[in-house]
């Protein structure tokens, strides 16, 4: 008797104890296959891009020259080029070395997004999210790129999780300063980021519960404006030749209204993963999948349209109002703002920046999948069609070099 209730109160820890090691286990052989499959797949060993080319020749230079080129390129800031000088001083100035430094960001975003999933939702939709994010071909084919893209993908997370831990959860002032580094880190990598920190502090404004950390978040990202305000106010001002480039760049594309055009026929493709072309079937970011899963609402047969018309209604609100609403809002104002730069400066650049905002979307698709259906096996049948098309473009990429 006396063991019977000893084992009745040290199951429920044994049971907490087997389930993290089943999500360890689970996390683990999502990285372990996604490293597989970047290998197998032979996007380790692809051609090298005209801006891998351009990364590679700059982080071999002298320190001093390197800044000079990347302050005249006036596109990117110079963290991402440091940090892997950084990196390539350590290991080895090879190109493997180089996209394994990618591969490792890329790692990072899994663990990243399971756990920012845990946090906002619960450890289901982390796991779903990271799952879809292992299998995406978007993600895997910028895991390699030797450039700022996964790197990105990763500090954008990092930042969403310390986000919501400072102005949604109080988790304190260490909470506060963490937050203030990432967006550093994160815009100190890539301007385009910004968008994403600005969705962040317009979630904050519609949310009358956390309006009052408004004040706390503008300091936050206050240091990080500073230092992309230097960086750019010195490539204008001790170089006006870079400014002139890129106006000038500007001037060899189409009119406007062509450009226009273009663009939004592009970003309509691109966004889609349906694009004509070899290399875009890594834009797959399936947006027709959100209303495959409203389809899986639980309808009974027994209800009546007024009921089901409630309970449709109190999902939708559920969405809207709850951290979902913080996914959809925080998506949408970089994905808009993106299109504007996009359709007004140049039209074939948009895709490759909405890496940052992949992960998120795929913890958005997966919330639905578990608002819409109470099983896992209700779940992954409605998260099919994603799994399907991830998998279907990743090999469909590597078809015309298998088989030449």
């Amino acid at each position: 008797m006396p063991s019977a209730r000893f084992a009745r109160t040290i199951s429920p820890a044994g049971a907490r104890g087997a389930n993290a090691c089943s999500k360890d286990v689970f996390l683990l052989l999502l990285l372990v296959g996604f490293t597989v499959g970047v290998f197998a797949l032979g996007y380790m060993g692809r051609a090298l891009t005209v801006d891998e080319r351009w990364t590679m020749e700059r982080i071999t230079q002298p320190i001093g020259r390197m800044l000079e080129e990347i302050r005249h390129d006036f596109v990117h800031p110079p963290l991402y080029y440091v940090v892997l000088r950084l990196w390539v001083h350590l290991t080895n100035p090879s190109i493997f070395f180089m996209r394994t430094f990618s591969l490792l960001f890329a790692l990072w975003a899994i663990i990243l997004i399971s756990r920012v999933g845990r946090e906002l939702f619960s450890p289901r939709e982390g796991r779903w999210a990271a799952f879809l994010l292992a299998i995406s071909n978007f993600h895997l084919y910028y895991a390699v790129d030797i450039r700022m893209y996964s790197m990105v993908a990763a500090l954008s997370l990092l930042t969403h999780l310390w986000f919501w831990r400072a102005f949604v959860h109080d988790a304190g002032r260490k909470s506060l300063w963490a937050y203030s580094v990432g967006i550093i880190l994160l815009t100190g990598t890539h301007y385009l980021t910004w968008p994403l920190v600005g969705g962040q502090g317009g979630y904050l404004l519609l949310r009358q519960r956390e309006r009052g950390h408004l004040r706390s978040w503008a300091r936050s990202v206050g240091g990080a404006a500073l230092l992309s305000l230097v960086w750019i106010m010195w490539g204008i001002s001790s170089d006006p030749g870079s400014y002139g480039n890129a106006v000038n760049n500007l001037r060899t594309l189409q009119g406007i209204g062509a450009r226009s055009l273009s663009g939004a026929i592009y970003l309509f493709g691109a966004f889609h993963g349906m694009l004509p072309f070899p290399d875009t079937m890594r834009y797959g970011f399936l947006p027709w999948s959100l209303p495959f899963l409203a389809l899986g609402w639980r309808w009974q047969q027994e209800l009546s349209v007024a009921l089901r018309a409630r309970r449709s209604a109190a999902a939708i609100r559920d969405l809207l109002v709850t951290p979902s609403g913080y996914l959809i809002f925080t998506l949408a104002v970089p994905i808009v703002g993106l299109t504007i730069v996009s359709l007004v400066l140049f039209p074939l650049f948009l895709p490759r920046y909405l890496i940052y905002g992949l992960p998120m979307y795929y913890l958005l698709v997966s919330r639905c999948a578990v608002l819409a259906a109470p099983s896992v096996r209700g779940q992954f049948l409605l998260l099919l069609p994603a799994i399907g098309w991830s998998l279907a473009s990743a090999f469909s990429y590597q078809l015309p070099r298998w088989f030449g």
